[in-house]
């Protein structure tokens, strides 16, 4: 016996760091796919434990790995969500949400329907993703508006979303609704200044331990008056006041509307109980969150105009003719604009303005009008000027920004003391115009004394010949703006209010009462929630309830309607703002409540008894109607399968559904793989291939012999040893499984695996451990693939967990693997995992990652070769996608990583002599063995009944032969996958051409980074099966084995019906040509499985797979197919009869292969139709992308140019 060499375990050892080391190199790739910015996700990730987890495969619902949201089935019943389970309460009031239908803009639908995809993983988002907006300019700034607020605003909105939120901006009513029926998924309610007092002060908007009352009982609500469910959800450090001016002490000037004494207030103020950080500002105010915007992005698009061609101009920085009027600023400059042109003006300067006339407020003589203009025709002027002058109005204005940033210097008054004073005085119109622009200082920013003519001439003078360059504040560039939003959002919001209470004594903080009474005198805050216990009450007290309970139509006013609506005639819905959200109306001067509404009482108290009690009853009798329904639709759902009805309905879902309503769903992954686990072992306790058939066995004594001679002789030897005996004839990563397997298996029992002594041994011990080697290497290869793949898909189309369930089901029980890995004994699982992995990898953009994957499949068994035309030319045409140099970083890449797989794993033999390697290739594909083993339901020996091929062809002749006719097999997939790829190609590239501004990463239809899937990757799964079946079909030396591979991609096509974003009579298509096709492949392997001792195995999982999917071939719904199935079926059962009968004349000596040759026929037959169909599929599909539409490429072409 031979001895093992000493440095085989260490080179093999170092063979498998190796590969490790790539593979982890590899998926460092997860990030570069992330649907966010890198820089945000990885910010996000330090503050919110878990961000992320929910988009990744293999994690758990709800953001983190704690458990709480494992296997929740979001179309079961509300009742079944896991009590803990976030993600469930916010999908629950999503589609509470679509369901009332409010009437939002196209874009807050978009934004909606993010939010969907958030809770439901589909894209990557912070477990609270949502920031809705109450503020007009919110709106108008994604809109494009032109004042400061808007400018701010828009791109504040941008940068939100940019970040992995949901924004969504809206007004009074509308937002009121979203905060309180999307309660789960705030993350920040930002509000206009009043709405922030409004809202800090009614306990329908702050939660109840937030809520301070008034300690006056006549002014402000009353907590103890709100009935169950109506008070506030939201916590007090969730809301943020949005103001342009900020909190402004007493003697910062400022607008009136937002000054102290508009709340009556003489010292140090806030709208936000918590203090001023909860007030968010553009501009860096005292004590407040700073958040400012940047408009680097749009003023870069523009090319700068060199100073040498820009007009000897000056613009004034002023959009209204009343600025040139502004007595008190400067009484000396609205008397002096005559002179001050006409001496400009003999040096050459001209002045322009933007200003429009308005009536008693005349635009002084000399200055060139230009009218008013829109925001980009705006900038461009701004950067054909040579100096932007302010004249002490605006205050403060985004121009400046913009002017700096076109390379325009500015020459700014101020009215103080200082062109810089300190504090809230930088920032005082009675101190300086835009404060902060003139701490940049020259050569970028000149300031001027306001009554000072000729300090202002010679500041002109002097910017007007110092070029400057482009100019933009660090805080104001993207990167710095960026960066105190996330600052701002992933701040410790709950921490900081907790030791303010904390500071506090305990209690929250309350707005000053003389501010909240200045809020309900002025009409700012809604009219209070009162209703005394006393018998008497006032008629103005009445009066205010009935107006708080009648609908509104006032837009400047706030209402917060309750989880518990009073109902509505169906007229009366058509009018109110949003259908589907049903307002309470309690006084006689609103649209009545219901056809009993009775008269108005005569007196105030007895109107608000009688409408108390109308409130009651028809409350009660809402809730009777909603538990009826709910019954109903319980009920419905029991009669029903998860999905779409009765005809998705099988055992397995009538089990996982059982399962969910024990409380057991977290449990039926586990169980579902150890019933998988039992069916398998249960075959493999039959027979296997070559058991008791001397002389060389089978395949169990191959596997074993492989196990055997890898143990034993050094690496170089293992393709040339016992040429007259089972020969290594699988690639490099087969065999170091085998010495791995044999490794273990001496341990246990040397004798197994002694060589040449061991040879056609097969007792119980042995047999058990190479069943057990095969159930390991398919559960940790081939069942993770499976249910990573199901899992990333399903949720991908939306499907609840009990369809990913039964999926991963479906799969892993598919009679064919299990019969042949399990019963006649081949590891035929490592290789469809790893090709798996290879197209999940695919699917999420990781293509490095894939190849490595492929590359492995292709080393552990050279029947992977069936895939790679689907997979290469998937590649190339992503490579051809990504277009230029990007597409050829790309396929370098890719060509790298494969080729280093590859070397690690014939490294052994590399680095011995290359000789070897052409040895061990040699071995790998032999031509000895000829067309084809056995009988095998392909074109070769279903045709060979006609033409004896093999008379005809010699061996090498045939196997070129076979070679052509594959290829012209494999054109279909080849010429789709990158035709397609090309074509969408451009159309990613020429509407930039077209329109002259680039696409915006938001609305990009077609992905263009590297880091995301090709836009291929849906055809993937297709191009699989009829790549491999062409090989089956057509190729050189196939086995009855080899079908499994086409099987693969359409078992997991077949499995993910019931999603949202297919069409289901495409899913139920795809579903009934896989199961007639795992049908018809298994009955083609029939004459190998009886030989191999394996029939009653073959009758009792075939049954018990259709069984248990709930398979009825009387059920298909296409005629055609229906009509195909039964008779293939029909076919099969009269073969297996024929064959099974003990008839002497049903046995012919002169055909002893009659019932194998028609079940070859049969099965070719079927296969060859499916070709077509797939093929027929396939194009469908890449026409439906628009991959083989040549009218739409020219079309762009055209537009281009």
């Amino acid at each position: 016996m031979r001895s093992t060499p000493p440095r085989l375990a260490n080179r093999s050892l170092i063979v498998l760091a190796l590969i490790a080391i790539i593979i982890f190199i590899s998926l460092s790739e997860n990030h570069a796919a992330s649907s966010l910015p890198r820089s945000a996700l990885s910010f996000a990730k330090q503050r919110f434990p878990g961000f992320g987890d929910v988009a990744n495969p293999g994690r758990r619902w709800g953001g983190s790995d704690d458990g709480t949201c494992f296997a929740w089935d979001p179309h079961g019943l509300e009742e079944d969500d896991p009590p803990d389970c976030l993600r469930a309460r916010q999908f629950r009031q999503v589609q509470k949400v679509r369901k009332a239908n409010p009437h939002f803009d196209s874009v807050n639908r978009l934004e909606l329907d993010r939010l969907e995809k958030c809770v439901m993983g589909a894209i990557e988002c912070p477990p609270r993703p949502l920031i809705v907006v109450d503020w007009w300019y919110a709106l108008r700034g994604l809109e494009g508006g032109h004042s400061g607020e808007e400018i701010w605003m828009g791109w504040v909105g941008m940068a939100v979303r940019d970040e992995g939120f949901v924004y969504i901006p809206t007004e009074h009513e509308k937002a009121d609704f979203l905060v309180r029926e999307l309660s789960e998924s705030i993350h920040m309610y930002w509000l206009q200044d009043y709405k922030m007092v409004n809202c800090a002060t009614n306990p329908r908007c702050v939660r109840p331990e937030d809520f301070t009352p008034h300690p006056d009982p006549e002014v402000g609500h009353k907590m103890h008056q709100l009935a169950k469910g109506e008070h506030g959800t939201l916590p007090l450090w969730r809301l943020f006041a949005a103001t342009y001016w900020g909190a402004r002490p007493l003697n910062a000037g400022g607008p009136g509307q937002n000054s102290m004494i508009e709340w009556g207030m003489t010292d140090n103020w806030s709208y936000s109980p918590l203090g001023t950080k909860w007030v968010i500002t553009p501009f860096s105010y005292e004590g407040h969150s700073y958040l400012p915007y940047s408009m680097e992005r749009e003023c870069l698009q523009n090319p700068v105009i060199p100073y040498s061609q820009r007009n000897d101009s000056i613009l004034i920085l002023a959009k209204r003719s009343v600025y040139f009027h502004w007595t008190d600023l400067n009484d000396v400059m609205s008397d002096s604009w005559p002179s001050l042109v006409a001496d400009l003006k003999s040096d050459g300067y001209e002045f322009w303005t933007t200003a429009e006339a308005e009536e008693g407020f005349p635009i002084p003589k000399g200055l060139k009008e230009l009218g008013f203009m829109t925001r980009n025709n705006y900038e461009l002027m701004i950067g054909s000027a040579k100096v932007l002058l302010g004249i002490g109005k605006p205050e403060i204005s985004p121009s400046v920004y913009t002017a700096l940033c076109r390379g325009l210097p500015l020459v700014m008054p101020y009215m103080g003391e200082t062109p810089t004073p300190e504090g809230w005085q930088l920032y005082d119109r009675h101190q300086t115009q835009h404060g902060p622009a003139n701490t940049i200082g020259e050569p970028w920013v000149y300031t001027y004394q306001i009554d000072d003519m000729e300090d202002m001439k010679a500041k002109i003078r002097k910017a007007m010949t110092t070029p400057i360059k482009p100019y933009v504040p660090p805080s104001m560039t993207e990167v710095g703006a960026r960066e105190r939003l996330r600052s701002l959002l992933y701040h410790d919001w709950e921490g900081e209010y907790k030791r303010i209470v904390a500071a506090n004594g305990g209690v929250v903080p309350s707005l000053p009462n003389e501010m909240v009474e200045r809020c309900f005198e002025r009409g700012k805050c809604k009219a209070p929630i009162r209703a005394e216990d006393e018998e008497e009450k006032s008629e103005t007290d009445a009066e205010s309830l009935a107006s708080f309970s009648t609908h509104l139509t006032d837009s400047s006013h706030t209402y917060y309607p309750p989880p518990t609506r009073l109902s509505a005639t169906p007229n009366q819905h058509q009018h109110l703002p949003f259908p589907g959200i049903r307002q309470r109306t309690f006084s006689s001067t609103s649209r009545e409540s219901s056809a009993t509404y009775s008269p108005a009482p005569s007196s105030p108290s007895a109107a608000v008894g009688a409408a108390l009690g109308v409130r009651d009853g028809i409350r009660e009798k809402e809730r009777a109607e909603r538990r009826e329904r709910r019954e109903q639709r319980r009920k419905e759902k029991e009669r029903k399968s998860t999905l779409l009805g009765d005809k998705y309905d099988s055992p397995l879902r009538r089990w996982l559904r059982w399962m969910s309503r024990s409380g057991l769903s977290a449990w039926s992954l586990p169980v579902g793989l150890a019933a998988v686990l039992v069916v398998k072992a249960a075959v493999g306790l039959g027979g296997f291939s070559g058991k008791d058939s001397p002389p060389m066995f089978g395949d169990f004594e191959a596997q074993r012999h492989w196990m055997e001679l890898t143990l034993h002789l050094p690496m170089r030897e293992w393709y040339t040893f016992s040429p007259e005996w089972w020969q290594l004839d699988y690639p490099p990563l087969s065999a170091y499984a085998s010495w791995l397997c044999g490794r273990l298996g001496a341990a246990l029992d040397p004798t197994h695996f002694a060589l040449d002594l061991s040879r056609g041994l097969s007792p119980p011990a042995l047999i058990t451990y190479l069943r057990a080697s095969v159930l390991t290497f398919e559960a940790l290869v081939w069942w993770s693939a499976v249910v990573a793949y199901m899992v990333l898909e399903g949720r991908k189309g939306g499907r609840s967990w009990r369809s990913q369930m039964t999926g991963i089901m479906t799969v892993l029980l598919q009679p064919s693997l299990a019969l042949i890995d399990n019963g006649h004994f081949q590891y035929n699982s490592v290789l469809l995992g790893l090709s798996l992995w290879a197209v999940i990898f695919l699917k999420r953009g990781q293509d490095v990652a894939a190849c490595i994957a492929f590359s492995l499949a292709l080393c552990f068994k050279q029947m992977g070769l069936y895939y790679a035309p689907a997979i290469g030319c998937y590649l190339l045409g992503k490579c051809i996608h990504l277009n230029g140099p990007k597409g050829i970083l790309h396929l370098v890449k890719l060509g790298v990583a494969t080729i280093a797989t590859f070397a690690l794993m014939f490294a052994p033999w590399i680095s011995t002599d290359p000789q070897h390697v052409l040895w061990v290739v040699h071995r790998i594909f032999p031509l000895a063995r000829g067309l084809f083993e056995d009988k095998v339901a392909n074109f070769w020996c279903a045709s060979n009944v006609a033409i004896k091929w093999r008379t005809w062809f010699s061996v090498t002749g045939l196997a070129r032969i076979s070679l052509l006719v594959t290829l012209v097999a494999l054109l279909p997939t080849i010429i789709i996958l990158l035709y397609s790829s090309f074509n969408l190609r451009v159309l990613s590239v020429t509407p930039r051409e077209a329109s002259g501004k680039p696409k915006s990463a938001t609305h990009s239809l077609i992905h263009t980074s590297g880091a995301d899937p090709a836009p291929t990757a849906s055809l993937l799964p297709v191009a699989l099966f009829t790549s491999s079946m062409s090989f089956f079909l057509l190729s050189f030396q196939v086995h009855e084995k080899s079908i499994l591979l086409p099987l693969m991609p359409l078992t997991i096509m077949m499995s993910l019906r019931g999603g949202k974003e297919g069409s289901a009579r495409t899913e139920e298509e795809i579903w009934d040509w896989g199961v007639l096709l795992n049908n018809v492949a298994v009955f083609s392997m029939w004459p190998l499985l009886v030989r191999d001792g394996q029939a009653l195995q073959y009758v009792t999982v075939t049954l018990l797979w259709n069984y248990v999917i709930g398979y009825s071939p009387f059920a298909v719904e296409g005629v055609l197919l229906r009509t195909l199935g039964l008779l293939v079926y029909a076919g099969i059962a009269i073969i297996h009869t024929l064959d099974s009968l003990p008839i002497a004349a049903l046995h012919p000596a002169r055909f002893p292969d009659l019932y194998v040759v028609l079940n070859v026929l049969l099965s070719f037959g079927v296969f060859g139709v499916a070709w077509l169909w797939a093929t027929r599929k396939l194009v469908e599909g890449a026409w439906a992308m628009g991959g083989l539409s040549a009218t739409t490429t020219k079309s762009i072409v055209k537009t281009a140019g």
